[in-house]
This record gives C-alpha cells, sequence and structure tokens, in this order.
C-alpha cells in the first residue's frame, strides 16, 4: 500500500468533522469538503469547539491544537480532493446523493483508495453503494471490515 499522505473527507457533519480532527491530530494534512459554506462552517466550528475543549482539559497543548487546525483545509470544491492519497466519504445517507458523489470521485481520484462509512444501523445497503463505484473502492462498516 502506498504512502498516505494527504487525506480528503467528503461531509463536515458529525462523522466526517471527526474524523477530520482525528486524522489533523495524527499529523495529516486534511481537505475537508462539503457541499455548501454554511455545512463547511458548522463542520470547522466543530472542531475549533472539539480541539479548545482538548486543551481546556489539559490532553493537548495549544500549539499542538493550532497545529492540527492548521493542518484542516476546508473547501468547496471537491477537485481538491484529487491530490489526496486517501479519501474518506462521510456525507449524506440518501442513496442517489451516494451514488452521484461515488461517480465523481471515481473520474477524480483515479487509483487513490476512497472509503465508504456506512453507520451499522444505515437503512442503504453497502453492497448497492459499493456497486456504485469502481471495484478499488473499499467499503467499511461496522460488521464488514476494509478490504
Amino acid at each position: 500500500m502506498a504512502e498516505i499522505r494527504r487525506v480528503g473527507v467528503v461531509g463536515a457533519g458529525t462523522m466526517g468533522n471527526g474524523i477530520a480532527h482525528v486524522f489533523a491530530r495524527s499529523g495529516f494534512p486534511v481537505v475537508l469538503a462539503e457541499v455548501d459554506q454554511p455545512a463547511l462552517d458548522r463542520g470547522l466550528s466543530t472542531i475549533d469547539k472539539n480541539l479548545a475543549r482538548e486543551v481546556a482539559k489539559g490532553k493537548l497543548a495549544q500549539a499542538d491544537s493550532d497545529a492540527a487546525r492548521a493542518r484542516i483545509a476546508g473547501t468547496l470544491d471537491r477537485r481538491m480532493l484529487a491530490g489526496c492519497d486517501l479519501v474518506v466519504e462521510a456525507a449524506t445517507e440518501r442513496f442517489a446523493v451516494k451514488q452521484s458523489l461515488f461517480q465523481e470521485l471515481d473520474g477524480l481520484l483515479g487509483a487513490t483508495p476512497f472509503s465508504l462509512q456506512i453507520p451499522r444501523r444505515s437503512p442503504l445497503p453497502s453492497w448497492r453503494l459499493r456497486r456504485s463505484a469502481r471495484t478499488a473502492l473499499s467499503a467499511c462498516t461496522s460488521s464488514t471490515p476494509c478490504r
């Protein structure tokens, strides 16, 4: 497997901003992509609040918090994901939206692996989602490990 130097996250909601936060705290530059500015702003604000809470509790130094936040670049332009070595999809739970997104990511990412996050109680069948994207898609669920 190739070295991961830059991570993309599609969706800045609860799962997406949490995933971006963890990758940034782990030292990875992150591109956080969202469909509209208010949603992106909410996700980045949540990350800021969570980092501040970690600093207040003494779990993270302010300099480390600042460095983690600086590693996260928010964007409305999914073409910015093209330079990522790994992309994690954490978008809405609507099949048509995910299907369209996967087709777009197929064109943008080429051979870059991407992971789709399917919550255990998702109403969307993982096999239909996997079929919507290229065969290199790595689909991870709580009951199906990444391949």
